[in-house]
Protein backbone atom coordinates (compact mmCIF):
# COMPACT_ATOMS: atom_id res chain seq x y z
CA UNK A 1 0.00 0.00 0.00
CA UNK A 2 2.78 2.41 0.97
CA UNK A 3 4.76 1.62 -2.19
CA UNK A 4 1.70 2.19 -4.35
CA UNK A 5 1.03 5.53 -2.65
CA UNK A 6 4.67 6.56 -3.11
CA UNK A 7 4.58 5.69 -6.81
CA UNK A 8 1.36 7.63 -7.21
CA UNK A 9 2.88 10.72 -5.58
CA UNK A 10 6.08 10.47 -7.62
CA UNK A 11 4.05 10.20 -10.81
CA UNK A 12 1.92 13.18 -9.83
CA UNK A 13 4.74 15.48 -8.68
CA UNK A 14 7.61 14.35 -10.94
CA UNK A 15 7.94 17.79 -12.53
CA UNK A 16 8.31 19.47 -9.12
CA UNK A 17 10.90 16.89 -8.04
CA UNK A 18 12.80 17.55 -11.25
CA UNK A 19 13.25 21.17 -10.19
CA UNK A 20 14.68 19.98 -6.88
CA UNK A 21 17.24 17.70 -8.53
CA UNK A 22 19.91 20.39 -9.20
CA UNK A 23 19.72 21.57 -5.58
CA UNK A 24 20.05 17.99 -4.31
CA UNK A 25 23.05 17.32 -6.56
CA UNK A 26 24.76 20.57 -5.52
CA UNK A 27 24.08 19.79 -1.87
CA UNK A 28 25.64 16.33 -2.18
CA UNK A 29 28.67 17.54 -4.13
CA UNK A 30 29.48 20.68 -2.14
CA UNK A 31 28.08 19.86 1.34
CA UNK A 32 28.13 16.11 1.99
CA UNK A 33 31.08 14.76 -0.01
CA UNK A 34 33.51 17.36 1.47
CA UNK A 35 32.53 16.12 4.95
CA UNK A 36 35.00 13.27 4.38
CA UNK A 37 37.64 15.89 5.13
CA UNK A 38 36.54 15.81 8.78
CA UNK A 39 38.81 12.77 9.15
CA UNK A 40 41.79 15.12 8.85
CA UNK A 41 41.04 16.24 12.42
CA UNK A 42 42.09 12.75 13.61
CA UNK A 43 45.31 12.61 11.58
CA UNK A 44 48.83 13.81 12.26
CA UNK A 45 50.26 16.57 10.10
CA UNK A 46 50.07 15.79 6.37
CA UNK A 47 53.42 15.55 4.62
CA UNK A 48 52.47 17.37 1.41
CA UNK A 49 56.12 17.80 0.44
CA UNK A 50 56.70 14.05 0.09
CA UNK A 51 53.23 12.84 -0.99
CA UNK A 52 50.26 14.21 -2.85
CA UNK A 53 47.08 15.02 -0.89
CA UNK A 54 45.51 11.55 -0.86
CA UNK A 55 48.77 9.67 -0.24
CA UNK A 56 49.68 12.08 2.52
CA UNK A 57 46.34 11.44 4.20
CA UNK A 58 46.76 7.65 4.19
CA UNK A 59 50.39 7.85 5.36
CA UNK A 60 49.47 10.10 8.30
CA UNK A 61 48.81 8.36 11.62
CA UNK A 62 45.56 8.49 13.58
CA UNK A 63 45.68 10.74 16.65
CA UNK A 64 43.64 12.75 19.15
CA UNK A 65 46.50 15.12 19.88
CA UNK A 66 44.82 18.02 18.09
CA UNK A 67 41.86 17.94 20.45
CA UNK A 68 44.15 17.71 23.49
CA UNK A 69 46.07 20.73 22.21
CA UNK A 70 42.77 22.45 21.46
CA UNK A 71 41.48 22.48 25.01
CA UNK A 72 44.92 22.99 26.53
CA UNK A 73 45.72 26.09 24.49
CA UNK A 74 45.03 29.49 26.01
CA UNK A 75 44.82 31.10 22.59
CA UNK A 76 41.92 28.88 21.50
CA UNK A 77 40.04 29.31 24.77
CA UNK A 78 40.35 33.08 24.39
CA UNK A 79 39.02 32.86 20.82
CA UNK A 80 36.15 30.65 22.02
CA UNK A 81 35.22 33.09 24.77
CA UNK A 82 35.34 36.05 22.39
CA UNK A 83 33.19 34.22 19.84
CA UNK A 84 30.51 33.36 22.40
CA UNK A 85 30.55 36.86 23.89
CA UNK A 86 30.14 38.63 20.54
CA UNK A 87 27.51 36.16 19.29
CA UNK A 88 25.41 36.37 22.47
CA UNK A 89 25.57 40.17 22.46
CA UNK A 90 24.49 40.21 18.81
CA UNK A 91 21.48 38.06 19.68
CA UNK A 92 20.52 40.06 22.78
CA UNK A 93 21.13 43.54 21.35
CA UNK A 94 20.61 43.20 17.59
CA UNK A 95 18.03 40.44 17.14
CA UNK A 96 15.03 42.53 18.35
CA UNK A 97 15.96 45.53 16.17
CA UNK A 98 14.72 44.13 12.80
CA UNK A 99 11.36 43.38 14.43
CA UNK A 100 11.10 46.96 15.69
CA UNK A 101 12.16 48.33 12.29
CA UNK A 102 9.56 46.15 10.52
CA UNK A 103 6.81 47.32 12.88
CA UNK A 104 7.75 50.95 12.25
CA UNK A 105 7.95 50.59 8.47
CA UNK A 106 4.59 48.84 8.28
CA UNK A 107 3.01 51.79 10.07
CA UNK A 108 4.06 54.24 7.34
CA UNK A 109 0.94 54.74 5.24
CA UNK A 110 2.54 56.75 2.43
CA UNK A 111 3.84 54.17 -0.06
CA UNK A 112 6.49 56.47 -1.53
CA UNK A 113 7.91 57.33 1.88
CA UNK A 114 7.79 53.67 2.92
CA UNK A 115 9.70 52.55 -0.18
CA UNK A 116 12.27 55.32 0.27
CA UNK A 117 12.86 54.35 3.91
CA UNK A 118 13.15 50.67 3.01
CA UNK A 119 15.66 51.41 0.24
CA UNK A 120 17.76 53.51 2.62
CA UNK A 121 17.98 50.87 5.35
CA UNK A 122 18.40 47.94 2.89
CA UNK A 123 21.30 49.56 1.01
CA UNK A 124 24.08 48.93 3.62
CA UNK A 125 23.52 45.17 3.28
CA UNK A 126 24.95 45.26 -0.24
CA UNK A 127 28.21 46.87 0.88
CA UNK A 128 31.10 44.53 1.61
CA UNK A 129 32.62 44.49 5.06
CA UNK A 130 35.81 45.98 3.64
CA UNK A 131 33.84 49.03 2.50
CA UNK A 132 31.88 49.28 5.76
CA UNK A 133 35.03 49.04 7.86
CA UNK A 134 36.72 51.65 5.67
CA UNK A 135 33.77 54.03 6.16
CA UNK A 136 33.61 53.70 9.93
CA UNK A 137 37.39 53.71 10.36
CA UNK A 138 37.24 57.28 9.06
CA UNK A 139 34.10 58.12 11.05
CA UNK A 140 35.67 56.93 14.35
CA UNK A 141 39.21 58.11 13.55
CA UNK A 142 41.07 60.47 15.86
CA UNK A 143 40.05 63.42 13.69
CA UNK A 144 36.80 61.80 12.54
CA UNK A 145 33.20 62.96 12.77
CA UNK A 146 32.45 61.26 16.10
CA UNK A 147 35.37 62.81 17.96
CA UNK A 148 34.66 66.22 16.44
CA UNK A 149 31.03 66.04 17.61
CA UNK A 150 32.11 64.93 21.09
CA UNK A 151 34.61 67.78 21.21
CA UNK A 152 31.76 70.24 20.58
CA UNK A 153 30.14 69.00 23.79
CA UNK A 154 33.31 69.71 25.77
CA UNK A 155 35.13 66.39 25.65
CA UNK A 156 38.76 66.81 26.67
CA UNK A 157 41.21 66.54 23.80
CA UNK A 158 43.25 64.07 25.89
CA UNK A 159 40.42 61.54 25.55
CA UNK A 160 40.06 61.91 21.78
CA UNK A 161 41.52 58.72 20.29
CA UNK A 162 41.08 56.44 17.31
CA UNK A 163 38.26 54.16 18.43
CA UNK A 164 39.42 51.29 16.24
CA UNK A 165 42.70 51.03 18.12
CA UNK A 166 41.00 50.72 21.53
CA UNK A 167 40.38 47.06 22.56
CA UNK A 168 37.84 48.21 25.15
CA UNK A 169 35.63 49.75 22.46
CA UNK A 170 35.96 46.91 19.97
CA UNK A 171 32.73 45.11 20.95
CA UNK A 172 30.74 48.34 20.72
CA UNK A 173 32.07 48.92 17.19
CA UNK A 174 31.26 45.32 16.20
CA UNK A 175 27.65 45.67 17.38
CA UNK A 176 27.22 49.15 15.90
CA UNK A 177 28.56 48.31 12.44
CA UNK A 178 26.76 44.96 12.28
CA UNK A 179 23.50 46.64 13.22
CA UNK A 180 24.00 49.42 10.68
CA UNK A 181 24.71 46.93 7.92
CA UNK A 182 22.27 44.12 8.66
CA UNK A 183 19.21 45.29 10.59
CA UNK A 184 17.41 46.69 7.55
CA UNK A 185 17.90 43.58 5.45
CA UNK A 186 16.91 41.27 8.31
CA UNK A 187 13.64 43.14 8.71
CA UNK A 188 12.42 41.94 5.28
CA UNK A 189 11.22 38.62 6.71
CA UNK A 190 9.21 40.35 9.42
CA UNK A 191 7.78 42.90 7.00
CA UNK A 192 6.51 40.05 4.82
CA UNK A 193 5.03 38.28 7.85
CA UNK A 194 3.27 41.44 9.05
CA UNK A 195 1.87 42.21 5.59
CA UNK A 196 0.44 38.68 5.44
CA UNK A 197 -1.78 39.35 8.47
CA UNK A 198 -5.40 39.94 7.53
CA UNK A 199 -6.55 43.54 7.99
CA UNK A 200 -9.80 42.24 9.48
CA UNK A 201 -8.05 41.74 12.81
CA UNK A 202 -6.97 45.38 12.97
CA UNK A 203 -10.38 46.70 11.87
CA UNK A 204 -12.07 44.69 14.61
CA UNK A 205 -9.51 45.93 17.15
CA UNK A 206 -10.06 49.56 16.15
CA UNK A 207 -13.82 49.13 16.52
CA UNK A 208 -13.21 47.86 20.06
CA UNK A 209 -11.13 50.97 20.79
CA UNK A 210 -7.72 49.24 20.90
CA UNK A 211 -4.74 51.57 20.73
CA UNK A 212 -1.89 51.05 18.27
CA UNK A 213 0.31 49.58 20.99
CA UNK A 214 -2.42 47.08 21.99
CA UNK A 215 -2.87 46.11 18.34
CA UNK A 216 0.85 45.38 18.07
CA UNK A 217 0.96 43.50 21.37
CA UNK A 218 -2.22 41.45 20.92
CA UNK A 219 -2.38 40.96 17.15
CA UNK A 220 0.88 41.59 15.30
CA UNK A 221 3.39 40.00 17.66
CA UNK A 222 1.35 36.83 18.40
CA UNK A 223 0.68 36.25 14.69
CA UNK A 224 4.36 36.62 13.70
CA UNK A 225 5.59 34.62 16.70
CA UNK A 226 6.33 31.60 14.50
CA UNK A 227 8.55 33.70 12.24
CA UNK A 228 10.35 35.23 15.22
CA UNK A 229 11.01 31.82 16.80
CA UNK A 230 12.26 30.36 13.52
CA UNK A 231 14.64 33.26 12.94
CA UNK A 232 15.87 33.07 16.53
CA UNK A 233 16.62 29.37 16.25
CA UNK A 234 18.46 29.95 12.97
CA UNK A 235 20.50 32.69 14.65
CA UNK A 236 21.34 30.40 17.57
CA UNK A 237 22.54 27.84 15.01
CA UNK A 238 25.28 30.32 14.04
CA UNK A 239 26.24 31.22 17.60
CA UNK A 240 29.75 29.89 16.96
CA UNK A 241 30.11 32.23 13.99
CA UNK A 242 30.69 35.73 15.32
CA UNK A 243 31.19 37.07 11.79
CA UNK A 244 34.57 36.24 10.23
CA UNK A 245 34.38 38.85 7.45
CA UNK A 246 33.48 41.62 9.87
CA UNK A 247 36.03 40.80 12.57
CA UNK A 248 38.86 40.10 10.12
CA UNK A 249 38.48 43.46 8.37
CA UNK A 250 38.19 45.28 11.72
CA UNK A 251 41.30 43.71 13.22
CA UNK A 252 44.42 45.80 13.58
CA UNK A 253 47.67 45.51 15.53
CA UNK A 254 46.04 46.87 18.69
CA UNK A 255 42.98 44.57 18.75
CA UNK A 256 44.02 41.44 16.87
CA UNK A 257 45.42 39.49 19.80
CA UNK A 258 42.77 40.61 22.30
CA UNK A 259 39.72 39.97 20.11
CA UNK A 260 40.62 36.86 18.14
CA UNK A 261 37.56 34.70 17.33
CA UNK A 262 37.35 31.09 16.18
CA UNK A 263 36.92 32.06 12.53
CA UNK A 264 40.06 34.19 12.42
CA UNK A 265 41.90 31.63 14.58
CA UNK A 266 41.15 28.84 12.07
CA UNK A 267 42.19 31.08 9.19
CA UNK A 268 45.56 31.92 10.74
CA UNK A 269 46.39 28.41 11.96
CA UNK A 270 45.11 26.66 8.85
CA UNK A 271 45.78 28.83 5.80
CA UNK A 272 48.52 31.17 6.99
CA UNK A 273 50.51 28.67 9.08
CA UNK A 274 49.62 25.57 7.03
CA UNK A 275 48.39 23.59 10.06
CA UNK A 276 45.44 22.06 8.21
CA UNK A 277 44.75 19.10 10.50
CA UNK A 278 44.63 21.23 13.64
CA UNK A 279 42.38 23.83 12.00
CA UNK A 280 40.10 20.97 10.87
CA UNK A 281 39.85 19.83 14.50
CA UNK A 282 38.89 23.37 15.53
CA UNK A 283 36.29 23.54 12.74
CA UNK A 284 34.84 20.15 13.76
CA UNK A 285 34.51 21.26 17.36
CA UNK A 286 32.85 24.47 16.13
CA UNK A 287 30.32 22.53 14.04
CA UNK A 288 29.46 20.08 16.84
CA UNK A 289 28.75 22.92 19.26
CA UNK A 290 26.60 24.68 16.62
CA UNK A 291 24.59 21.47 16.10
CA UNK A 292 24.04 21.10 19.84
CA UNK A 293 22.96 24.74 20.13
CA UNK A 294 20.37 24.53 17.35
CA UNK A 295 18.92 21.37 18.91
CA UNK A 296 18.83 23.04 22.33
CA UNK A 297 17.31 26.21 20.91
CA UNK A 298 14.62 24.23 19.08
CA UNK A 299 13.83 22.25 22.26
CA UNK A 300 13.53 25.40 24.42
CA UNK A 301 11.41 27.14 21.76
CA UNK A 302 8.99 24.20 21.60
CA UNK A 303 8.68 24.02 25.37
CA UNK A 304 8.11 27.77 25.82
CA UNK A 305 6.17 28.79 22.69
CA UNK A 306 5.00 25.48 21.20
CA UNK A 307 6.76 26.28 17.92
CA UNK A 308 10.06 25.13 16.42
CA UNK A 309 11.79 24.36 13.16
CA UNK A 310 11.97 20.60 13.63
Amino acid sequence: MAKALLKQRLKKHWSTLLFLLPAVVLGIVFSYIPMVGILMAFKTELNLFRYDVFDAFFHAEWTFSHFRALFGGKEFLTALGNTLLISVLKIVVLFPLPIIVALCLCEIKNKHVSRLMQSMIFLPHFLSWSVVTGIFTNVFAQNGIVNNVLAIFGLSSDNIVNWYTQPGRFVFLVLFTDGWKGVGWSSIVYIAAINAISTDYYEAARLDGASKWRQIRNITLPLIKGTIVTMLIMRICYIMDAGFDQIYTMHNAATKQTWQIIGTYIYERGLLQGNYTFSTAVGLFNSVIALIMIGLGNFVAKRTTGKGVI
